[in-house]
């Protein structure tokens, strides 16, 4: 008696076995009929598709309700064996477990795929119909395309549910003798420890050996391979429930990478998408820290770090192409130089608007690799160089850019330090108003700039305002009152915005935006309230 499953797909390496292709099992009833002499047209009892019921020659009547749906769990349970009895005592039914287990895989259908179950039985459509009226996941029963395929007494029913995901789970059970055994079908991945790790960190990788009932299957064989880094042990067996847990170690890889597994060899050839294989993907990272050194077989080394805390600062202006500057990076090998050729180094800068390039290279025949680097702002920025399983890191503080070798583009001036930036009240004693703002400031490059512009703003609209010539100042520019008017209340949750632009001869600017929120409260640059651009 075939049973068969359509349309039920799962996801992740299970996705490889249930990926909604017709599984075909074969299954089988008991027939009790009752011959006795006194016992005139007795019914024939019979069990099939999880249902109990005394078939007459007018009708069908259930002893025992199926157990084939029951809201979202599919229980498909199948019967093998050979059992054939006549006598006039007593007997027993030996049934045994084949392959079963508590065991559920979560499988679904769409719309226009939805699961289909195609049964044979000796039941009608409409008579499942019936039995199957109060799931409400079924959405038809029907005859089945192939219901004349069968001989009499059997047919064949479809049933379809309707979309969704559903709870499946699978059992064989023998009857009588004959019944044949369960083997490994195919392999799962159960957990990864850590999909992320650091360049000689450990992953551990748990994978689950399944016959063709989902159910766990013990002492097999699983090989595992590493694309880079390696797999410990490379062989193992499944336990009681299945399951092999392997130690995968990161040191020698770099990037994404590829852990393989298989009822059979990983060598050439291999194909992740086929139910005896698994792979999983493990990221590995270099670590970023200061001075170099990752722990792997080199390390790089800028090779002018600058101070002692790998700070480097230069002027843009003195270098040959203006705002731009070539670093250079060594390799090293138990912290000796070593001309390392063609170990691929990676390039990373934490400031978007820096460029480097390239982003990626090899190091030539002296064990070196070069990024430009370029920049039109003063600023201080990260600059790492990976590879090898080591790194170094460098703190480029950049001084006097220039707009040289940046076609159509300009450089702000900088408003370098605030000594104070406040609002205070000059005549209410209650301290619920302030009617001057007073303002500390440090600019960059006095020389070049022309005007500093200060303006007070309470709920959007301006209520101070101030310009402040620069031509041939002095670097500091000392307390600078602006009459507020009206005066603001900063009671409660009131709060008036402070704009400060520095601007050169040329008209470029930078601009300052601050918020104070309290009598004679102040705020200086590098507060989180305080923002340049």
């Amino acid at each position: 008696m075939n049973l068969t499953i359509t349309n039920a797909t799962a996801v992740g390496e299970t996705g490889d076995v249930w990926n909604g292709s017709t599984r075909s099992y074969n299954t089988g009833g008991i027939v009790y009929e009752p011959n006795y002499n006194r016992y005139r047209d007795p019914p024939t009892t019979i069990y099939e598709n999880s249902l109990l019921y005394n078939s007459f020659d007018n009708a069908d009547l259930t002893l025992a309700g199926q157990s084939l749906l029951s809201g979202n769990r599919i229980s498909l349970v199948t019967l093998n064996g050979s059992l054939s009895r006549s006598s006039s005592a007593s007997t027993t039914v030996d049934t045994r477990p084949i392959t079963s287990s508590d065991r559920t895989v979560l499988v679904a259908g769409n719309a226009t795929s939805p699961i289909t179950l195609n049964l044979t039985t000796r039941l009608s459509a409409s008579r499942w119909t019936t039995l199957l009226e109060d799931e409400a996941s079924v959405d038809t029963v029907t005859p089945a395309p192939n219901a004349d395929a069968v001989p009499g007494p059997f047919t064949r029913v479809q049933v379809t549910l309707d979309p969704g995901q559903y709870r499946l789970q699978m059992a064989k059970v023998g009857v009588g003798t004959g019944a044949t055994q369960e083997s490994a079908s195919y392999l799962t991945d159960v957990s990864l420890s850590d999909e992320t790790i650091t360049w000689g960190e450990n992953a551990t990788v748990v994978l689950e050996v399944r016959d063709a009932y989902n159910n766990p299957q013990s002492g097999i064989t699983v090989n595992g391979s590493a694309n880079q880094g390696s797999i410990h042990p490379s062989l193992m067996t499944s336990d009681s429930d299945g399951r092999v847990a392997f130690t995968y170690n990161s040191t020698g890889a770099n990037g994404s990478t590829d852990l393989n597994f298989s009822l059979d060899a990983t060598g050439s050839g291999f194909d992740a998408s086929t139910p005896e294989n698994g792979s999983v993907t493990v990221e590995v990272t270099s670590p970023l820290q200061s001075g170099g050194g990752g722990g792997g077989p080199f390390d790089l080394e800028w090779t002018d770090p600058g101070t002692a805390d790998y700070t480097y600062e230069f002027n843009l202006t003195e270098s040959p192409n203006a705002n731009e500057r070539t670093f250079t990076v060594q390799t090293l090998l138990e912290n000796e130089l070593a001309n390392i050729r063609d170990l691929e180094v990676d390039f990373v800068v934490d400031d978007p608007d820096v460029d480097i390039s390239p982003s990626d290279t090899f190091t030539d025949e002296g064990g070196e690799a070069t990024v430009d680097f370029s920049a039109d702002r003063n600023k201080t920025v990260k600059l790492w160089a990976i590879g090898g399983g080591g790194s170094d890191l460098v703190n480029v503080t950049i001084i006097n850019t220039t707009s040289e070798g940046f076609a159509g583009d300009t450089t702000p001036p900088s408003i370098m330090n605030w000594t104070g930036v406040g609002a205070y009240d000059r005549g209410d004693t209650n301290q619920n108003s302030a009617d001057v703002a007073e303002f500390d400031v440090g600019v960059s490059d006095d020389a070049s700039l022309d005007r500093l512009e200060l303006t007070v703003t309470d709920g959007g609209n301006t209520i101070g305002q101030d310009t402040v010539n620069l031509s041939g100042s002095s670097d500091q520019i000392n307390a600078y009152e602006i009459s507020l008017n009206p005066a603001p209340n900063l009671s409660g949750n009131n709060q008036i915005e402070v704009t400060i632009t520095a601007v050169d001869a040329s008209g470029n600017s930078m601009t300052c935006t601050g918020i104070i929120d309290t009598i004679n409260s102040n705020i200086t640059k590098g507060d989180g309230d305080f923002q340049c651009s």
